[in-house]
């Protein structure tokens, strides 16, 4: 889980580093479950709903190229 801002402090950037390494971990993670999901899913759900899973990948892959991006 990760702190909340408030616990944060803003000036260290050590610690706001280690935040943003532990997000980048479970956002990649995240994305690889939903990747399984989806290919697991291809053959059983509707369009739609593959649509809707794709877009949440989507998501997750715009989230982790922001949080690569240099500073």
């Amino acid at each position: 889980m990760l702190p909340k801002i408030d616990e944060i402090d803003q000036g260290d950037s050590r610690q706001i580093a280690k935040v943003l390494e532990r997000r980048l971990a479970m956002v990649e993670e995240k994305s690889s479950q939903l990747q399984a999901l989806y290919e697991e899913h291809i053959p059983i759900v509707s369009r739609a709903a593959l649509n809707i899973m794709l877009g949440t990948l989507e998501h997750c892959k715009t989230e982790f190229a922001w949080l690569k991006r240099p500073a």
